[in-house]
């Protein structure tokens, strides 16, 4: 018994075991709308249905093996800093100290600033894009800005140890670098001395 018969076949004893006989008469019809009149008929359909499902699921997996390569590729892609900022600090045994106790805070960072280079405007937090323009995919704001006359002279990132090299700082800070604003990094878990973190501010915009 063919295909187109075996269908049929099942259709009727449906019918006969008091399904509405509305059903088989609904198949049929739409059997008829699809243009299939016999067995052949039908196993062509339904031969082009299954090259279209495979064809799709060919694309798919590819579309989804792409991306898988992409994604991959650019977090394993090592990411470096264009530049690191390794001039020696001069120690700023003349820095005026904090009331802020928490050293690893932007309000301890902040108040250093103020007080020791009052010639600076401190912004906290601005966004990449606000700054530059445009941010690259993957960003982190500035933890703080320096500016003086109106521009943009230092920007600085307080991150946590555990977090001191993530792409979205890495990419964050290699924009400011490449937009001509130097970026440093100071580690909230560090003692950070005011002596050191004037002293390293000061070296890296005198460096400029």
């Amino acid at each position: 018994m063919g295909l187109f018969d075996k269908l049929l076949k099942k259709v009727t004893d449906a019918a006969e075991k008091g399904v509405s006989k509305a059903i088989k008469d609904a198949v049929k019809d739409g059997l008829d709308g699809l243009g299939i009149k016999d067995e052949g008929d039908l196993e062509k359909a339904a031969s082009q249905y299954a090259a279209n499902v495979q064809q799709s699921a060919e694309s798919y997996a590819a579309e989804v093996q792409s991306a898988a390569e992409d994604f991959t590729q650019y977090n394993r892609t090592p990411l470096k800093l264009v530049k690191e900022h390794k001039e020696p600090v001069q120690l700023a045994y003349d820095a005026v100290g904090s009331y802020v106790a928490d050293t690893g805070s932007i309000m301890y960072f902040t108040d250093l600033v103020q007080k020791n280079l009052p010639e600076y405007a401190v912004l906290q937090y601005p966004t990449i894009a606000s700054v530059l323009g445009s941010a690259p995919e993957k960003n982190v704001n500035i933890t703080m800005l320096l500016s003086k006359d109106g521009v943009p002279k230092l920007a600085i990132f307080l991150v946590s140890r555990d977090k001191y090299k993530p792409r979205a700082l890495i990419e964050s800070m290699n924009a400011c670098e490449n937009a001509g604003i130097p970026a440093i990094r100071f580690i909230q878990e560090f003692e950070n001395r005011p002596e050191y973190v004037v002293g390293r501010i000061r070296t890296v915009l005198n460096a400029q």
